[in-house]
């Protein structure tokens, strides 16, 4: 199984019209996504944070045409519930999703220039037929792709870049496998580094990621 996350290179990839008027209101700050659902009838069900003028965001939902349902939680930061009718591009780019088996891994992230970024599980096959297909649709650039490791993928928040790329490379040649496949000088030597270096880099990485195993 496959990933790829790619961000869009503009932030209008608005879900659902009430959302283009919060994207546009600079006292209402979008979060992570945590449940985004195509439902039988087109219609869309979202779950996703919200921060600063909560009560301006009701306003904006209430008001919205588009919204069939809504709740907010919170003051000033909280979750919104939202069940509308999306725009023509998140329709399309859904159902593209959904003809080619193609899964939206959450949550779905928005940065801080307020463009989304989104990762895609699938066969490689399928990946690549969608990614080409959303390219068509909206502007976006190719962040990452590899094997799908969920809880690597969590974990990795955690860590540099530098330190992500060591665990992956360690992960995919074995070294946490029993018995190692692999040796930290192997991964020196393949990273053109000193062993005192990548012991080092595995300590932070260990450090950084074992606490989210305690008790």
């Amino acid at each position: 199984m496959r990933f790829v996350t790619v961000r869009s290179k503009t932030n209008d990839a608005a879900l659902h019209p009430a959302e283009c008027a919060m994207a546009l209101d600079p006292a209402i700050t979008r979060g992570r996504i945590h449940r985004l659902d195509q439902l039988d009838d087109g219609t869309t069900v979202l779950l996703y944070e919200l921060r600063g003028d909560l009560d301006g965001a009701k306003r904006v939902l209430e008001s919205s045409s588009s919204v069939l349902r809504w709740e907010v939680s919170g003051s000033e930061r909280g979750f919104a519930y939202v069940h509308s009718r999306p725009t023509e591009p998140a329709t399309t780019l859904l159902t593209l999703l959904r003809a080619n088996d193609v899964i939206l891994d959450t949550p779905v992230e928005y940065t801080s220039e307020g463009s989304l970024r989104v990762t895609l599980v699938g066969a490689e096959d399928s990946l690549h037929r969608v990614t080409a297909a959303i390219a068509d649709i909206i502007e976006v650039e190719l962040e990452r792709t590899g094997t799908y490791q969920p809880q690597l993928e969590q974990l990795s928040a955690t860590l540099t870049k530098r330190q992500e790329r060591i665990l992956s490379l360690a992960v995919e040649r074995g070294y946490y496998d029993v018995p190692r496949r692999t040796t930290q000088r192997e991964l020196a030597t393949e990273l053109d580094v000193s062993e005192s270096t990548i012991s080092e880099h595995f300590q932070k990485i260990e450090a950084a990621i074992l606490p989210s195993f305690a008790l």
